[in-house]
């Protein structure tokens, strides 16, 4: 399964087709930004109203990215032209079995939308009623959007508009969209994301846990489920950072190995938009591990196992306790938040 960023040009995606013809390949078209560098940003830039503003009648941009905020409002044209957009890329370029939607997760708010470079408080969005309707204002609720939403009419509106092609959105744990319309869900910043450093745990235990049981319900519904793992790296790691990295890869793929239901439904990927010596890839990523024989069940306190035909996992999901579990006789000592894959 590949994603390619709008970036890029179409011809690897045909090379790639054509080395490997079982591959997926989905087209980067983000669901609710706009920016500047997309080729049909000349025609875009015309919609005012399909634009959020702020009370002062300024464009509201990421203040992490140089993106512009839509607006999914099935009454504006964003709406509809975002779903034909989706069908003629697939249409032009039959290499593509489908879509990546990008930003498919209810809307965060202050401080994370800016114009000027200065946040924009929740109350300065224009239309004001935006965050009943994307939604917004959810803080870390989980399922936030549902039917009914602007975001998630905007969505199935895409769904349609490409048929039986893939649509696979980067929707965070608004896990409804892909469970009810697209049998597809990416989570981005699976457990550690590309923007923590390596010191910080990532997920603390509370979420880990929610996310687990979260996961594996949506995953046991037959949907296809990819996450995004990854780590900031600093410039030219040394090899003890290149193995604290790898140390949080390994945590990142056992807690994944814990929760999913078929093996050829799930997706791992690591450093996403991030390059070091590991370029995405572990040996572990080439693991057989076989199929998962039962459930993962808890150990003790907070450590959890798994079985496969070919491995088993354990993890320790504590924030601050070690500990030690014995497997066939040999003892492991886990810190926390590490994990071990027994081959």
């Amino acid at each position: 399964l590949v994603a390619l960023s709008s970036s890029w040009p179409d011809e690897p995606a045909t090379n790639i087709k054509t080395i490997n013809p079982d591959i997926k390949i989905l087209a980067y078209m983000s669901a609710r930004e706009m920016q500047e560098s997309y080729s049909d940003w000349n025609y875009v830039n015309q919609q005012e109203d399909w634009f959020v503003h702020d009370i002062y009648g300024n464009r509201i941009l990421s203040c992490t990215w140089d993106s512009y905020l839509m607006n999914p409002d099935p009454a504006l044209g964003w709406f509809d032209y975002y779903g034909n957009k989706c069908a003629q890329r697939l249409n032009d370029h039959p290499q593509y079995d489908g879509i990546f939607g990008d930003g498919a997760y209810h809307l965060y708010g202050y401080p994370k939308w800016c114009v000027d470079g200065i946040p924009v408080p929740n109350e300065d969005f224009v239309p004001t009623d935006i965050w009943d309707n994307f939604p917004g204002g959810c803080g870390s609720n989980y399922n936030c959007v549902e039917p009914g939403h602007w975001l998630y009419d905007h969505i199935q509106n895409a769904q349609n508009a490409i048929g039986d092609a893939i649509y696979m959105g980067n929707a965070g744990h608004d896990y409804l969209v892909a469970e009810d319309i697209t049998n597809w869900h990416c989570y981005e910043g699976y457990i550690h994301g590309r923007t923590n450093s390596l010191d910080s745990l990532g997920w603390t235990e509370g979420v880990i846990l929610y996310m687990m049981d979260e996961i594996q319900t949506t995953a046991q519904k037959g949907v296809n489920i990819c996450v995004i793992s990854g780590t900031e790296m600093p410039d030219n790691p040394t090899p003890e950072e290149m193995a604290q990295s790898h140390d949080i890869f390994v945590f990142a793929l056992c807690n994944f190995l814990l929760v999913i239901d078929d093996l050829d439904k799930s997706w791992f990927a690591w450093q996403f938009y991030q390059d070091d010596e590991s370029h995405g890839w572990w040996p572990e990523m080439d693991y057989e591990f076989g199929e998962p024989v039962g459930e993962y069940y808890q150990v003790t306190d907070s450590v959890y196992r798994r079985d496969f035909e070919n491995a088993i996992i354990i993890i320790n999901i504590s924030n601050d306790d070690s500990h030690t579990v014995v497997v066939d006789g040999i003892t492991y000592e886990l810190e926390p938040h590490t994990g071990e894959i027994i081959i």
